[in-house]
């Protein structure tokens, strides 16, 4: 990040007179860090060393002081609301407690209904196939950060969306579940998501 500030300035400063886009810029920097020789690269290796200890002191002062007392004060009641809200979420939803055995037996029969997915995986697929219709370049690892933020992102009113496509695509799979197992003896039936979920009043699986 040394470099990439100080490449940055000097590129742009050198071609004041000229448009570059930012994408030439990073093209540039990123060329530039390449063709370096391992003295060049450990110069400004030493100075983000030399910038590590410089903040884990400040910080230690920081962390002591009145202003770093009040700062881990709201982070603590951030992690909690956070922790509290991922808790509601697993109480409601529940989560997927199947092994990755009981998985592959259940969709051994390939008569098996489909099984429902959760709500962030109805998105997953939607966010990918969009994305990748347009950025048919982008790498999986650019997707996946892409589709998480957005998710990150969603207000309430949208994660309700995925969420009522999720609840609709369980009840579409107990629906099927049920007229499976009925052709079916007891001892080959599929177990309901009810019967595989390890918290109860789950909506469906994640």
């Amino acid at each position: 990040m040394h470099y990439a500030t100080y490449a940055r300035d000097y590129i742009k400063f050198k071609s004041r007179h000229h448009q570059l886009k930012a994408s030439d810029v990073t093209r540039n920097v990123r060329r530039g860090w390449d063709a370096m020789t391992a003295a060049e690269r450990n110069y400004w290796n030493e100075k983000a060393a030399a910038d590590k200890e410089r903040y884990e002191r400040e910080l230690v002062v920081y962390k002591n002081s009145k202003l770093g007392n009040a700062w881990q004060a709201r982070v603590d009641e951030e992690n909690r609301t956070r922790e509290a809200n991922f808790n509601e979420y697993v109480s409601t939803f529940g989560v997927d407690s199947k092994s990755k055995e009981e998985k592959e037996a259940e969709i051994s029969d390939t008569n098996a209904p489909k099984p429902s997915v959760s709500a962030y995986m109805h998105y997953d697929a939607y966010a990918r196939s969009y994305i990748k219709e347009r950025h048919p370049r982008a790498t999986d690892a650019e997707v996946t950060k892409v589709v998480q933020r957005g998710w990150g992102d969603m207000n309430l009113v949208e994660h309700n969306y995925w969420n009522e496509k999720a609840a609709a695509d369980f009840d579409r799979y107990q629906k099927e579940l049920a007229r499976f197992n009925a052709s079916k003896p007891v001892d080959e039936q599929q177990p309901s998501d009810f019967e595989s979920l390890e918290l109860e009043g789950a909506i469906f699986s994640v």
